[in-house]
């Protein structure tokens, strides 16, 4: 069955986990090379958490080729996403033909290995031209004359933007993913203000940027399905996350911003949707402000939590997640992002079991899912190499892939489990057996 069939038809509940993709993922931002002036994004040099500051990243861009080859042995899908500063350097304007040979280049190579790809419009970083940043002299912080998603006169140019990659790489693409978790975007952007735009406790905006968004995807959606000959699947990737109550004063606003974050939001976004992304890390409990590990380490071991660097993990709320948007959707679900976070000291030891046992983890509550009839396309693991941890940093690493500061890559245990797993024809007993 094609990725169309797959996407487009609900499935009878037979599937098991030997049927379904195995994927990895990136974003360009995240380890492509920053660059200035007319090819520069909005994140470019946003000092994370950690200190360290967004500029080189891992130098996929010099890498492709050594890339596309770890890729390919490790996966059978590639969520990305392209450079849209590089690629476009004006509103309207042609791609650039560099650019364009580079990744066309690319796609091509994992074309040529059966590896299909999922290609994200807009993971998060837009052309500094499309926010048009400005330094303010009275505070400092940056100010977005052009507005990027805040207004809706940027519609067109957007959608010329997903027109032009549809032209110049449809052919290489199996899936389109056209914005990656929106939720997040806005929570980052307007209210801790720690991502472009940089604005703190700005809920209406949010709201208001969460509405375009949905109209920005919508008219996307349109525009392609326009195309009779184009039969290449269409979604959005919606950031979910389990809140629940850590003392009885919290049962009602965990129940609330369950209902808001994973019920009213998605269902407003995914009404033109050929399957539903679903990205999904842990738990977060309310205490009543929201407690993980980034920043309420102490508080969450002290409770004997199980959880990585950032988040607590909970295989029963993974599965009752995907259950629960099986139940509210009559789509095909793709999970587009899941992974686990460690620390640098953690990787230093060179005890990768901790990620192996998530992803064991994580494929049993896929398996339960499918067994109670949920229809999975297939689990894409964050990341397939450590990458730039957004506002949070270079230490905080999801890879399967070590990458050094010589950019050397260095698979990791996990890769191999994950490869053995992608070779399996009994995956289900390699889980019982590792």
């Amino acid at each position: 069955m094609g990725d169309s069939e797959r996407a487009n038809e609900k499935g009878n509940g037979k599937k098991t986990l030997d049927d379904i993709i195995l994927g990895v993922a990136t974003s360009a931002l995240q380890i492509e090379n920053a660059v200035d002036g007319a090819k520069e994004h909005d994140w470019h040099k946003l000092k994370a958490l950690d200190g360290s500051v967004l500029e080189n990243n891992i130098e996929h861009d010099t890498h492709m080729g050594e890339d596309a080859e770890l890729i390919a042995k490790y996966s059978q899908l590639y969520r990305f996403s392209c450079d849209w500063a590089k690629l476009q350097e004006a509103p309207f304007s042609d791609f650039d033909k560099k650019e364009v040979e580079r990744y066309r280049k690319f796609l091509g190579t994992l074309k040529d290995k059966g590896v299909e790809t999922m290609l994200v419009m807009h993971h998060f970083a837009s052309p500094m031209w499309f926010s048009d940043i400005e330094e303010s002299d009275e505070s400092g912080k940056k100010q977005f004359k052009r507005g990027g998603f805040e207004k809706l006169e940027n519609l067109p140019v957007f959608k010329d933007y997903a027109k032009k990659l549809k032209e110049t790489f449809g052919d290489l693409v199996d899936y389109w993913n056209t914005f990656n978790e929106p939720t997040t975007l806005v929570y980052l952007g307007y209210i801790s203000g720690e991502a472009p735009p940089y604005k703190t406790n700005r809920w209406g905006k949010a709201l208001e940027v969460l509405k375009n968004i949905k109209r920005f995807h919508d008219e996307v959606y349109d525009e392609f399905k326009k195309d009779p000959n184009s039969e290449t699947p269409i979604g959005i990737s919606n950031n979910t996350i389990s809140f629940y109550p850590l003392n009885p004063l919290s049962s009602l606003p965990s129940r609330f911003i369950n209902w808001l974050y994973n019920k009213r939001i998605p269902k407003k976004l995914n009404e033109k949707v050929d399957f539903i992304g679903l990205a999904h890390y842990g738990k977060v409990g309310l205490n009543p402000k929201p407690k993980t590990a980034i920043y309420d380490g102490p508080f969450l071991e002290a409770r004997e939590k199980k959880t990585d660097k950032m988040f607590e993990k909970d295989p029963k709320a993974f599965k009752d997640m995907i259950m629960h948007f099986s139940e509210m959707f009559d789509k095909p679900i793709f999970i587009t992002e899941t992974g686990y976070c460690t620390s640098p000291s953690q990787e230093l030891d060179g005890n990768d079991q901790h990620r192996i046992d998530y992803i064991k983890d994580t494929l049993k509550s896929v398996k339960e899912a499918l067994d109670a009839g949920a229809d999975i396309l297939g689990c894409i693991y964050w990341s397939i190499f450590d990458n730039f941890e957004l506002a949070l940093g270079k230490n905080y690493k999801y890879g399967l892939i070590e990458v050094d500061s010589n950019q050397n890559r260095s698979p990791k245990e996990s890769a191999r489990f994950y490869q053995s797993l992608i070779n399996s024809k009994n995956r289900e007993g390699l889980l019982s057996e590792h």
